[in-house]
């Protein structure tokens, strides 16, 4: 952590990569997954996640890699996972909600 000067800046800081810099990270850390986990849950080799470093520029082509598509995949399974669970939990707590009120107005109404 930094330390803040006579000036009123903080000194000691070192600027956070920027997203283009550090995207795979940042895709791991919203999948909630390390490299190894990831790797496994494409069923690629783990070297191929963590062999990607520097910024998306920098990277494979999405036009000749076949890793692009893969994780894309993935990510857009999890996400029609997660709001396939949303609606259930929206659901349920609709079901509970109605239930509640009919429950409440039974016993105001006596």
């Amino acid at each position: 952590m930094g330390r803040v000067t006579s000036g009123g800046r903080v000194a000691g800081l070192v600027p956070a990569a920027h997203s283009d810099e550090d995207f795979m990270t940042r895709i791991q850390l919203a999948l909630d997954k390390t490299p190894k986990q990831l790797a496994n849950s494409l069923d690629v080799p783990t070297m191929w996640m963590v062999d990607r470093y520097g910024s998306r520029a920098q990277m494979t082509n999405w036009l000749i890699d076949p890793f692009w598509d893969m994780l894309r995949d993935y990510v857009n399974e999890r996400i029609a996972g997660l709001i396939a669970v949303k609606e259930e939990l929206d659901r349920k707590e609709r079901l509970d909600r109605r239930e509640y009120e009919e429950r409440r107005r039974a016993i105001k109404n006596g």
